[in-house]
């Protein structure tokens, strides 16, 4: 059974191109930054066992300008689309403004096929 961490990894690796991302972290001191949360991870059962694992995952995107926030929020978009063994649903999109900093929550059901 391949280790359900993987989900993280492939978050890291298909959105750090575009900005670095890091696992959610409580104080950040430079923009823009993006972070992610895995708020649950399930694996998925048929009768020949554990076929995939699938996470509900958040991905945050904070900056000081809301034209940044909005083009890196569509570049994430853009970049987490289904290919082989991943399956990227895009379930949520919430914007917000606090102090002068723009950010997009992005709620996504992934599945790993193995």
């Amino acid at each position: 059974m391949k280790n359900n961490n993987s989900i993280g990894e492939k978050l890291v690796n298909l959105i750090s191109p575009i900005i670095d991302i890091s696992y959610i972290q409580a104080e950040v001191n430079s923009f823009p930054y993006c972070a992610y949360d895995i708020e649950s991870q399930n694996p998925v059962r048929t009768k020949h066992g554990v076929n995939a694992w699938q996470a509900s995952a958040s991905i945050y995107v904070v900056t000081n300008k809301e034209s940044q926030a909005d083009t890196l929020k569509n570049s994430i978009i853009d970049v987490l689309k289904d290919e082989k063994k991943w399956v990227f649903n895009l379930q949520n999109i919430t914007a917000s403004t606090d102090s002068g900093h723009w950010a997009y929550r992005m709620e996504y059901l992934i599945t790993q096929i193995l």
